[in-house]
């Protein structure tokens, strides 16, 4: 179990004991820790490993802890992670400097196991709120649209852009507070300030605040002078100066160009972030096609406008006789899911390479003893905290031409019976995972000959609302599209998601969706 936990801790101590002490006592709780005698030495292992905290004591020989954290916290590259300092030293003064200093938090030696353990998963969790607001925040950046204009003023409104706002398709907020004016520049991507005075409240905020820094925004300054051509504002922002006695349409004009500007900086930083994604090592092929005995496996995985989200897939071959096949997804849209799939993903392949470098072919044909161990690791998993997946486990069996069946929280699989020639719903269910690290899930055995046909699908193809009749399609829906591939003869998953489209005439699907066709062929 050790082996496969994500989350790694390194450990500055110069003390071999009491090093040794501390791997132990952590490992006890399924983390994985390196250890370092220096900092020097710590600073190498932090260029070859990624490390979700690190735990440094105090007085080091050569470079001390205060140092090592400061050299940590200007380092971009290790800025954000925890920092936790220990010490015999529980001077009040000694602390204040080190949590002044940057440290996250302070333990006293000799460390009690409790108060240590707390304090590593107390980091562990404020670490991962932390991660899923940065991922909330990046898809709400994302997918706003539109150029906000922002107007700061001593009064409760404006009348001056309060009457150009009418008859405008552009968004307008109002503020007069440096707390509402800060929530908006938080919480909105593309923002343009507007004035038309001093503002006092405004100038002081940008005075102080070191967030906020020259040219992060744009101003429009609404001034009666046609001459003014600086202000105090220039020493914060990129600066648009226009004549309030001005015609309707020039400042309009002016204000659309700003606007542009905004959004053409919007769609570089898209560009960016998706070349970025290319490069991912968590990205799936739109098509895979696969052959393994009597079967062959097709999938197919769209993203949501083209940006990833919380659909996966894994095709694995555990030995001669055994394939598995996953099919998953992660709760939530966008980013927000994506962002904990290589955690996911992590866990899947190191059990599946765990128990095929041990040859335990027990458990190949036991996906439901598979989902548990799953299941487990990741509701003990703090990364994974309130973020849930469904998973399907198919196991393909070549030498007895069956496939056993194991889902957890996921849509029922479809199964075309050749010899019954007929469509039923594979009833293997069980508990979303992450939620509950006691979960039993459960397996169904399908014996299978040539033209049977399962089907695992993700639920953004039954969620789709029809134009036609503004329902949903539903299980039902996509019994009929595989009634549909199987009386046509059709052979690949992107051939099952075509026939989705046009039978159900689908202009757009607001979401990921991933599917899976197994087929039993004849030998």
């Amino acid at each position: 179990m050790v082996s496969q936990q994500s989350i790694r801790i390194l450990i500055v101590e110069d003390n071999v004991f009491t090093a040794k002490l501390l791997t132990i006592q952590l490992s006890e709780y399924g983390y994985i820790s390196h250890t370092a005698s220096s900092a020097e030495t710590a600073l190498e292992l932090l260029k070859k490993n990624t490390y979700t905290l690190i735990l440094c004591d105090l007085y080091l020989p050569k470079m001390n802890g205060l140092s090592f954290l400061n050299l940590i916290r200007e380092d971009i590259l290790y800025a954000d992670i925890p920092f936790l300092i220990m010490s015999s030293d529980d001077e009040e003064n000694t602390i204040v400097r080190l949590l002044q200093a940057g440290a996250d938090d302070y333990i006293t030696k000799p460390i009690q196991t409790k108060v240590f353990v707390s304090k590593i998963q107390n980091l562990l969790a404020k670490q991962t709120a932390k991660k899923r607001s940065i991922s909330q925040k990046l898809e709400r950046q994302l997918t706003e649209n539109e150029t906000t204009f922002l107007v700061c003023s001593e009064h409760d409104t404006d009348l001056f852009f309060t009457k150009l706002a009418q008859n405008t398709s552009y968004i307008f907020e109002y503020v007069n507070t440096a707390h509402d004016f800060l929530y908006i520049l938080e919480t909105k991507n593309a923002v343009c300030v507007c004035v038309t005075e001093d503002v006092s409240w405004l100038i002081k905020e940008l005075e102080k605040s070191n967030e906020i820094t020259i040219g992060k925004f744009l101003l429009i300054y609404i001034t009666p002078y046609e001459s003014l051509t600086n202000s105090v504002y220039d020493s914060y922002c990129n600066v648009l100066y226009l004549n309030r006695n001005a015609s309707r349409e020039e400042i309009m004009r002016n204000m659309t160009f700003v606007s542009t500007i905004i959004e053409s900086e919007k769609a570089k930083s898209m560009v960016f972030i998706k070349e970025s994604i290319q490069q991912s090592g968590f990205l799936f092929d739109s098509e895979f096609e696969y052959s393994t005995g009597q079967f062959s496996i097709s999938l197919f995985h769209k993203n949501y406008n083209d940006m990833p989200g919380g659909d996966f897939y894994e095709v694995v071959d555990f030995n001669e006789r055994y394939t598995f096949v996953f099919v998953g997804d992660i709760m939530g849209k966008s980013w927000s899911a994506w962002f904990y799939l290589p955690v996911y993903l992590a866990y899947i392949r190191s059990t599946i390479k765990f128990l095929s470098a041990r040859n335990i072919t027990e458990l190949a044909a036991a996906p439901h003893k598979i989902l548990n161990m799953l299941n487990s690791y990741f509701a003990k998993d703090l990364q994974l905290s309130d973020v849930f997946t469904t998973l399907t486990l198919a196991v393909i069996d070549n030498q007895d031409n069956k496939i056993i069946l194991s889902n957890a929280g996921g849509i029922h699989p479809l199964l075309y019976s050749k010899k019954k020639n007929s469509i039923q719903n594979i009833r293997v269910s069980g508990m979303l995972m992450g939620i509950d690290s006691s979960t039993s899930y459960s397996k169904i055995e399908i014996e299978c000959v040539p033209g049977d046909v399962l089907c695992l699908y993700t639920d953004g193809y039954i969620e789709v609302t029809q134009q036609a009749s503004s329902k949903m399609i539903g299980n039902e829906g996509m019994q009929n599209i595989l009634d549909v591939f199987v009386r046509q003869s059709k052979q690949t998953a992107h051939e099952f998601d075509s026939l989705f489209h046009h039978y159900f005439e689908i202009q757009s699907v607001d979401d990921d969706r991933t599917c899976a066709i197994i087929l039993c062929n004849k030998t």
